[in-house]
């Protein structure tokens, strides 16, 4: 019986083939099923990196999103002039009592770097592990500020402080002064806002010459 059946299909077949010929069409068999297949690793590992860069909002090429630490500096620490420097407290030479020298200025920057990158990677800040990262530590980059004196250097610290923004108020010891301030390394967008009081460190030391506004990166 089913060999039976199975000749009468194929015969079905055949003449189906034949009236299809007569007419001019053309009989394709069923197209077969697509076979899902799971995706190599090689594949996976591409979809996974495609996801993570997906997710990264680090456009080097967007301004606002470059890692950036802000140096704030006082200026009347280095600057000659009526005795500001002594009203607030700078310590000088015998030489150049109203004015510090470059050693000391430099230093009081690189302790208040130092101490908010220190405090920023023992909080856990992402943004400070990728800005010490090895593939960015030979490129970071830093934007110098400078204000008047120590009580616009500490209000500063304070507008930083009551916005949330990362920083470190360096305050020379035994003397009790501020001296510098460093932000957290950040995008520059989230910090530029609250250091706009501050100018871009032009000046000369030991000079007269002040900064001029705007940011510039060093």
């Amino acid at each position: 019986m089913l060999t039976l059946a199975a000749s009468r299909l194929a015969s079905a077949r055949a003449r189906a083939a034949a009236l299809a010929a007569r007419r001019g069409e053309v009989v394709r068999a069923p197209a077969a099923a697509a076979v899902a297949r799971p995706p190599t690793p090689a594949r996976m590992e591409q979809q996974q990196r495609t996801a993570a860069s997906a997710s990264d909002t680090t456009n080097p090429e967007d301004p606002a999103l470059q890692l950036v630490q802000y140096l704030v500096l006082r200026r009347d620490l280095w600057r000659l002039g009526n005795g500001s420097n002594a009203e607030n407290g700078a310590v000088g030479t015998p030489s150049n009592p109203l004015g510090w020298p470059l050693g000391p200025l430099v230093a009081q920057g690189a302790h208040a770097a130092t101490a908010a990158l220190t405090q920023a990677l023992s909080s856990g800040s992402e943004h400070a592990r990728r800005y010490c990262s090895a593939e960015n530590v030979g490129s970071m980059r830093k934007v110098v500020l400078e204000v008047e004196d120590e009580r616009r250097l500490r209000a500063m610290a304070e507008r930083l402080a009551a916005a949330g923004v990362g920083h470190w108020l360096w305050v020379e010891q035994p003397e009790g002064y501020a001296t510098a301030l460093a932000t957290w390394p950040a995008p520059r967008g989230e910090v530029a806002p609250h250091v706009k009081k501050g100018k871009l460190c032009k000046a000369v030391v030991g000079g007269g010459g002040g900064g001029g506004g705007g940011e510039g990166d060093g």
